[in-house]
């Protein structure tokens, strides 16, 4: 019952993004300068003097190069699914985590996670198909922050070490 669920769970998710990613772009700095950043990264790995064009070009986030390398074309349309790969992650170990704290009657975590889950929600899931790195930081931080709630009692070199990641990589 719990496979199944999770298995469900896991795929409406990538059912939703999938759709959210096939959908035209709104994100206004991909418009701007994420996908055309991209395109250099892709095409020009090393251009010397491109932030001369544009400064947004000079001062780009390395979420980019994983962007460039998990993107693909389909029919003339660009498909970053990065976003929506972390996106689909980090809802499913927020649903896990209020199935978890439900199991155990833990309603302050329980209702923490789901305004988390629902903030996630309403503020990321039109944002699924742009590369922006903003959306990779957000979800790196969160998962820091369920990482140090559920190891705050009993801290490990793991949880230490993937926490101090997760940040710098934020």
């Amino acid at each position: 019952s719990t496979l199944k669920s999770s298995i469900l769970l896991i795929s409406s998710l990538c059912v939703l993004f999938a759709i959210a990613g096939a959908s035209q772009i709104t994100y206004k700095d991909t418009l701007v300068y994420h996908t055309q950043a991209i395109n250099w990264i892709q095409n020009f790995p090393v251009i010397p003097g491109l932030g001369n064009i544009h400064t947004r070009f000079a001062y780009n986030s390395h979420m980019f190069l994983a962007s460039a390398a998990s993107s693909f074309s389909f029919k003339g349309v660009i498909f970053y699914p990065l976003n929506s790969i972390l996106l689909v992650f980090l809802i499913n170990n927020l649903a896990n985590q209020i199935k978890e704290n439900f199991i155990k009657n833990n309603f302050l975590f329980q209702l923490t996670y789901s305004i988390i889950l629902a903030t996630v929600l309403i503020l990321y899931a039109f944002w699924a198909n742009t590369p922006s790195p903003d959306i990779a930081i957000s979800v790196f931080t969160i998962l820091g922050f369920i990482i140090f709630w559920k190891n705050f009692e009993k801290p490990n070199l793991w949880s230490i070490t993937l926490l101090v990641a997760l940040v710098f990589m934020s």
